[in-house]
């Protein structure tokens, strides 16, 4: 893993501290195809999953049905928007 900017280096220590190759296994993909969930702004309640957004994961999987236990998880979120 590398890259650059501020928040990099704290990135890649944390990552780099997990000793257990199962952190790098593929972990989930999520497609939200709800199309009328979106957060108001200031609104008190959200969905941190908005309409049609993409999240894909790395490492622990164990929340979404998976049997990889790893005390770590990479989750992104690409930007854009169909």
């Amino acid at each position: 893993m590398n890259g650059s900017g501020r928040a990099c280096a704290g990135f890649k220590a944390e990552y780099d501290a997990v000793q257990d190759p199962r952190k790098d296994l593929f972990g989930f993909i999520d497609l939200a195809s709800t199309q009328r969930e979106s957060c108001r702004q200031h609104s008190k309640v959200g969905n941190w999953v908005q309409a049609g957004t993409v999240s894909l994961g790395a490492g622990q999987n164990v929340w979404a049905g998976g049997d990889n236990s790893v005390p770590y998880a990479i989750q992104h979120f690409p930007p854009g928007r169909p």
